[in-house]
This record gives structure tokens, C-alpha cells and sequence, in this order.
């Protein structure tokens, strides 16, 4: 009965041991968790939005240059048809000048190049621009010399270098040019940053928006004085607006074609000649609120704008109180003074 129970014994051991290597052998056989290769996720593509004629670049800072619009030896301008937004105000004197909005825009010549004004920087700062220009009022200079508001490329400080004059007249303070090419370059030399997470402009509408209920704008005439006035003229088969300036067709130099535009908006604001200012220079309130006009494919609505700060975009708005989409294309607008002479037909 012992000798049963040791044989017993002997066989149940022999197969606990088996049993055992068994699972030893299945357990090493098992890769462990640090030894599996975890599998590297694919990068997901990020959508690129394809770049539109006429239509502001995402991520991008615009150049923004201040335009001449005043006397005739250094004309036509060159480059506002190359800008993707164009603002038209009045400075001093009845005359009017522009900024000319640039994203990434190749131009031969962009001039006449002038003067700042403080007021600019309300336009220009919600883009997150790239300001040039040559000079500036005192109050101007101080917000960007000073306060450091934006980035500058002064064409009477370190920046003259990107600058020429195209006449051989000395007297002649209205014939300073520059190019794309040499504004690229000072960015790169100075090392000012070209990308922005800011945005500043309108959405754009990839179908066309007719604005149905809109009234007929074919002809769109504004009068800011007796020396500073244009019309828009409306092409149907082109789906733009040809712009006359001062009566006479208004060409660009480095196309010698006429300018036109899909988007023009009319934008009302408060202005006066700043009291005791020797120069007669203005206030533009470009910080509220205010009414206007969206003209697009020959219609017109009137509109709403508001703009919270300097830094804040101006929102612009339908009567029913959504914000407008524009149409894919150029854009002009044009700040004007509350008691203009306005004429849409």
C-alpha cells in the first residue's frame, strides 16, 4: 500500500512538472507589451486653401502701403490693381489717398508712396499688416515710432534704402516708389515676421452672391470734393466694376489696363478738421458704428458696420443683421464722410 502511494506520488509530481514547462514555454512564446511595435499613426493632411485672385491669403500678413493720390507728373499709380483690398479716405485739403492691401501680390513699381496718418492704423492693424510708407503726421509717427503699434517700413528712417524716385525733379516729394522685390527683402533683413494668426477681412463666397433684393447699382459715383472724385462702372459680361478717377479712366502703371473691381463697399463715418491743426488735418472715427453700402454684380443693400477697437476687425452687416459674405475678387472700400455726395444708379 506505501509502495502504491509513493508510485502515486512520483507520477503526480512528474506531471505537475510538465505541466509547468507547459506554460512556461507558452508564456515566453508571448511577446511582452514592451517589445511590440506600436504602429506610428499617418500625419492627417491638412486641407490647403488654394489661393483666389482678388482674395486675401490665410495665415498671411499683407503689406500695406500708402498710396498718393494727389497731382499728375508721377501718375498713374502703380500696383492697386495687384491689391487685394483697397481703402480710399480723405486726408487734408480735400484730397483723398489710399492703402493698398498686398498678400504675397509680385508688383514692378507700388507708388506713389506717401504720409502717414494716425487713423491708418485703424485700418491696417486687424490685418496684422506690414505699414509702409514715407513719413507721417506727428500723431501718426508717435503711435508707430513710439507705441510701437505696427511694424514699419519708413521711407524717412532705415527703410529709405527699398525707396526711389522715378522723375529727375528734387522739388517733386510725390514720385517715391518701391517693389515688391525690395520690400521682400527688407523683411528678410530685418526679420519681421510674414505670418499671423489674425484675419481682419469679410469671408468669401466661392458662388456668386447677387444680392437679389438689392437695388440696381450699375453706376456708383462718389464726390469727396471738388478735386477728389470717381465712379465705378459696372460690365456685366466681366462681372466687375471699371474705375474712373477724377473723370478719366484709372490705369495702373505697370499694366497700363484699366482698374477694376468685384467688391466695392461705401463705408460712412464721422470726420472733421481737427481744431487748432495748421496743416488742416482730420479725425476719421473709424472705432463705432456707422451705416453703409455693399455693391456687388451690379446690385447694391445698404449695410451696417462696427468695430470694437483699433485692433478689432470692422464687421460689416445686412439690414437683417447677418455679416455679409463677398464675392471672390477684389475688394474696394471707400471711407466716407457722413455728408457726402453719393450716387448709386
Amino acid at each position: 500500500m506505501k509502495k502504491l502511494m509513493a508510485v502515486i506520488l512520483v507520477m503526480t509530481l512528474c506531471l505537475s512538472l510538465a505541466a509547468c514547462k507547459k506554460n512556461n514555454v507558452a508564456e515566453s512564446a508571448s511577446p511582452s507589451p514592451s517589445s511590440v511595435a506600436t504602429p506610428t499613426p499617418s500625419a492627417t493632411p491638412v486641407p490647403v486653401k488654394p489661393v483666389v485672385a482678388g482674395v486675401p491669403h490665410d495665415g498671411i500678413r499683407p503689406v500695406a502701403v500708402v498710396i498718393d493720390n494727389q497731382g499728375e507728373e508721377s501718375f498713374p499709380q502703380a500696383g492697386l490693381s495687384q491689391a487685394q483690398i483697397v481703402y480710399e479716405f480723405l486726408v487734408e485739403g480735400g484730397i483723398t489717398r489710399y492703402i493698398g492691401l498686398f498678400w504675397e501680390s509680385e508688383m514692378d513699381l507700388v507708388g506713389p508712396v506717401r504720409s502717414a496718418r494716425d487713423y491708418m492704423l485703424d485700418i491696417i492693424m486687424p490685418y496684422d499688416a506690414i505699414f509702409v510708407h514715407n513719413g507721417g503726421s506727428p500723431s501718426a509717427l508717435n503711435e508707430i515710432d513710439y507705441e510701437k503699434k505696427v511694424d514699419s517700413f519708413d521711407g524717412t528712417k532705415s527703410a529709405n534704402k527699398i525707396f526711389e524716385d522715378i522723375t529727375d525733379n528734387p522739388n517733386n516729394w510725390q514720385d517715391t516708389f518701391t517693389t515688391s522685390e525690395k520690400i521682400n527683402a527688407y523683411i528678410g533683413e530685418t526679420e519681421v515676421a510674414t505670418t499671423t494668426a489674425l484675419k481682419g477681412y469679410p469671408n468669401y463666397s466661392s458662388q456668386d452672391i447677387t444680392l437679389e433684393q438689392g437695388t440696381d447699382a450699375k453706376i456708383i459715383n462718389i464726390s469727396y470734393s471738388t478735386v477728389s472724385f470717381c465712379t465705378y462702372m459696372y460690365d456685366a459680361e466681366k462681372k466687375l466694376y471699371f474705375r474712373n478717377r477724377n473723370g478719366e479712366t484709372h490705369v495702373d502703371r505697370n499694366t497700363n489696363e484699366p482698374i477694376s473691381t468685384t467688391n466695392i463697399i461705401v463705408q460712412k463715418v464721422k470726420s472733421e478738421v481737427i481744431e487748432g491743426d495748421d496743416a488742416g488735418r482730420l479725425s476719421v472715427e473709424l472705432i463705432g458704428a456707422g451705416e453703409g453700402y455693399y455693391c456687388t454684380l451690379g446690385k447694391c443693400i445698404q449695410i451696417t458696420w462696427a468695430k470694437a477697437d483699433e485692433e478689432s476687425p470692422t464687421v460689416y452687416k445686412d439690414m437683417n443683421g447677418n455679416e455679409i459674405d463677398l464675392n471672390e475678387g477684389s475688394t474696394w472700400i471707400q471711407i466716407v464722410p457722413m455728408s457726402i455726395d453719393l450716387l448709386i444708379l
